[in-house]
């Protein structure tokens, strides 16, 4: 099989070294607009003469619509992984002609996982979802405010940390946003905002709030579901999960793995159940879209 991926950043970089070490992988051709040395690149007008089995775009999120739409008219039936998010804004793109799928890679994290298959379905009266992270430690090699996210275009905290919002529905289901906060709280040099706060509802839980942050020196990133018996604490990052039932507090540690990885080697055995498809990435940003504006 043979690969292409648009755009080496930094999450293209990681695309790349996870793509080298698939057995299924046995060629890798690079395009994108700054050619590093020692990296297979390609120019645009080679691209269908080399006619890749697999594509992920992996540039600038501003770009994904128009790099999808060129890669849609120049071939059929190739599967095709674009980075979350699917856009930087709500556009109403459909295409048969491929296999789309958005790298909301988190559904296969372990703790994730768990809480789809034994928990799901389960109704819950509260649940708080968190995300906290700091911008400035995301790359060592660019400074935060020349990054693509610190711009208008880049997303904003709720884009770039929209993990929370697919694992929301991919575990409990459709959601209603009754209530949004959305700020710029610190003195980060982005023109985006930092904080995003939400509250909703939905069949499985009668009310639950999620909090995004982009500052925060302790990172961490929980789930807690609350009902009248039953109280469990979900630490993604930590890779465990905490119950209690009242009367004893007991905990399931997980095995961390490479959910980046897990996403290709699925997509590329056209293992599709699970995956974030098309249809699923245009509705986070279609709700993202009713509570912003």
């Amino acid at each position: 099989m043979k690969a292409l991926i648009i755009g080496l950043g930094s999450v293209g970089l990681k695309h790349y070294n996870q793509l080298r070490g698939i057995n299924s992988i046995k060629k890798i051709k690079v395009l994108s607009k700054r050619p590093k040395k020692n990296f297979p690149f390609i120019d645009k007008k080679n691209v269908k003469i080399y006619d890749p089995d697999y594509i992920i775009i992996s540039n600038l999120t501003s770009e994904h619509l128009k790099t999808l739409k060129e890669i849609n008219k120049l071939f059929i039936n190739k599967l095709i992984l674009v980075e979350k998010p699917l856009f930087h804004k709500f556009y109403n793109f459909n295409s048969k002609r491929n296999k789309i799928f958005i790298c909301y890679n988190m559904r296969f994290h372990p703790v994730i996982d768990y809480l789809k298959k034994h928990v799901s379905k389960k109704k819950f009266d509260y649940a708080s979802i968190s995300c906290s992270t700091n911008l400035k430690k995301w790359r060592t090699n660019i400074k935060y405010y020349r990054s693509n996210t610190s711009k208008k275009t880049g997303g904003g905290a709720l884009l770039e940390l929209s993990h929370e919002l697919d694992y929301l529905e991919y575990i409990f289901g459709n959601y209603e946003i009754k209530y949004s906060v959305k700020k710029k709280l610190t003195k980060l040099k982005i023109a985006n905002d930092d904080f995003y706060h939400l509250i909703g509802t939905s069949k499985k839980l009668k009310y639950f709030d999620l909090k995004v942050s982009i500052f925060d020196n302790k990172e961490e990133r929980l789930i807690k579901l609350s009902n009248e018996n039953n109280f469990i604490e979900a630490d993604i990052l930590k890779n465990k999960i905490k119950f209690f039932d009242g009367k004893k507090i007991y905990e399931k540690k997980f095995q961390k793995i490479d959910t980046l990885k897990e996403i290709h080697k699925k997509i590329i055995s056209k293992k599709f159940l699970n995956i974030c498809n098309l249809k699923e990435g245009k509705k986070i940003l279609g709700k993202i879209r009713r509570f912003e504006y």
